[in-house]
């Protein structure tokens, strides 16, 4: 697939949406513009550099190009003027004046509020000289331009988007606090098998006369007594001491098959053959200490002082728990607004130009065949730029300190992950400022706040409502990432 060219994104950038300005001619800093609507969403800039303005430095520049040419029959230097003319005006005037004429074409888009699509278009002609051309013709450089599409954010909107977010239930925190329980415990030896004990033993599989099943299942394995469903197959463990034996029920002990398949290293597919009694032959005990729910827990878990009380802890767990959608949760909102908004705006770009645009700037290196294959892509997201432009405009959406240094931080914690670099104080010292440094994060970190805001204020435009669902019906309503699949 042809790499998506970036364009427009600077362009967006240089200036809001406006009603289109109509033929018009200035003259400001001795240069004279001329535009002239050309079509749909489609401009001709003429920039006029009078005699005045570039004769003597183009002059000094033939002069200064002479002296260093040499050709037959003529000294180092003295090659004639025509000569010199003819074959260095153009690089001579691409080197002395393109500089100026692009600011000088920038900013009269930006004074005038113009929103350019792509980028601007070159005549053939611009930087030739005619065969009769003398220093009292005026220099025209001229330029095709496209126009964005007007986007009235004004208009009223129906509230059919929503915010999908995930319904943290009590028993989720629940679970959730049984696992950091497991995970801050302490462990020691035992002699003798209770409920809270992770035990390794040796499972065999057992024939309906219970003697050991002839090629059966025989393997060492470790199981947590207290994920034993059955109670009465779950009493046959307690008290039992190393090298010790019990026969039980595997099956009604463990109704999980993906548990039984991992505990026994058998394939879920051959669990249905297998019998339901086994010997299970200890070899060793470990106690399992869980942390009791107390402060001391709640500050190993969130810090010291962060949260007091049971209360404050689970509701930092629910918070904590939602945290880990909000990724999927953003990016789902984008995705909606997105659809609704570009269907209700209905927007439309110069198309045939953008598509000259694309290949003229990328100095042919994409086939016209590349272009229509990626162009509706290019086109939606250049037209959801312009969106999120105009309504960063109307909100008058800027990038605050503190938000930028939040984002980029955040960035560089997930960038510490991808390269599987531990968060350490050594990390933080050795590479939190040189990425903050670096020109392309700050572009991103900018670039990621603004459509985080501007997204909230698209969110509050169209009045989105926040639905809590279900773990399973809220990736149900996930659909981004597999429609962006689909279409890419």
């Amino acid at each position: 697939m042809v790499a998506e060219p970036d364009l427009g994104s600077g362009a967006v950038r240089r200036g809001g949406s406006s009603p289109f300005i109509r033929t018009k001619s200035r003259k400001k800093n001795k240069m004279e513009i001329v535009t002239e609507d050309k079509g749909e969403q489609i401009r001709e800039i003429k920039i006029i550099l009078k005699p005045e303005d570039y004769k003597s430095k183009l002059q000094q520049g033939f002069k200064e190009k002479q002296r260093t040419i040499s050709l037959p029959g003529f000294r180092k230097g003295n090659a004639p003027m025509e000569y010199v003319k003819k074959h260095y005006s153009r690089s001579l005037l691409y080197d002395g004046f393109h500089e100026m004429i692009f600011e000088t074409l920038y900013k009269y888009l930006e004074e005038n509020k113009i929103q350019p699509v792509g980028n601007p278009i070159p005549s053939e002609g611009n930087y030739n000289l005619t065969d009769n051309w003398s220093y009292d013709n005026d220099l025209e450089f001229v330029y095709e331009i496209g126009l964005a599409p007007i986007i009235d954010l004004d208009q009223e909107f129906e509230p059919v988007v929503n915010r999908y977010v995930v319904d943290v239930t009590d028993e989720w925190i629940d679970e959730e606090m049984a696992d950091l329980q497991k995970q801050y415990s302490t462990y020691d030896r035992a002699d003798d098998i209770q409920e809270n004990d992770y035990v390794i033993g040796e499972f065999i599989e057992l024939d309906e006369n219970l003697e050991k099943k002839e090629n059966g299942v025989v393997h060492k394995s470790g199981i947590l007594i207290e994920r034993l469903s059955d109670s009465d197959e779950k009493s046959k463990f307690i008290g039992l001491i190393q090298n010790e034996e019990v026969i039980f029920d595997l099956k009604k002990s463990i109704k999980n098959e993906a548990e039984i398949s991992h505990l026994l290293m058998v394939k879920k597919e051959d669990i249905i053959s297998l019998s339901s009694n086994f010997k299970f032959i200890v070899s060793s005990i470990t106690r399992i200490y869980k942390p009791e729910l107390g402060q001391e827990f709640f500050d190993k878990v969130f810090g010291s002082g962060e949260v007091n009380g049971e209360e404050e802890f689970r509701e930092g767990l629910k918070h904590s728990l939602q945290s880990n959608f909000t990724q999927v949760t953003a990016a789902q909102l984008e995705y909606d607004l997105k659809k609704y908004l570009m269907s209700k705006l209905n927007l439309t770009l110069p198309d045939e130009f953008l598509k000259r645009s694309i290949k003229t700037s990328y100095d042919d290196k994409f086939t016209e065949e590349d272009i229509e294959k990626n162009y509706h892509h290019i086109a939606e997201n250049m037209k959801w730029e312009f969106i999120q432009h105009a309504a960063a405009i109307k909100f008058g959406i800027k990038v605050m300190q503190d938000e930028y240094n939040a984002v980029g931080f955040q960035m560089f914690k997930e960038a510490m992950k991808d390269e599987k670099i531990p968060l350490t104080n050594e990390t933080y010292e050795k590479y939190l400022k040189p990425f903050f440094d670096n020109k392309k994060n700050e572009k991103l970190i900018y670039e990621k706040v603004m459509q985080l805001k501007t997204n909230e204020a698209l969110a509050k435009l169209l009045k989105v409502e926040v639905i809590a669902l279900p773990l399973e019906v809220f990736y149900s309503k996930m659909t981004f990432q597999k429609e962006y699949e689909e279409n890419n």
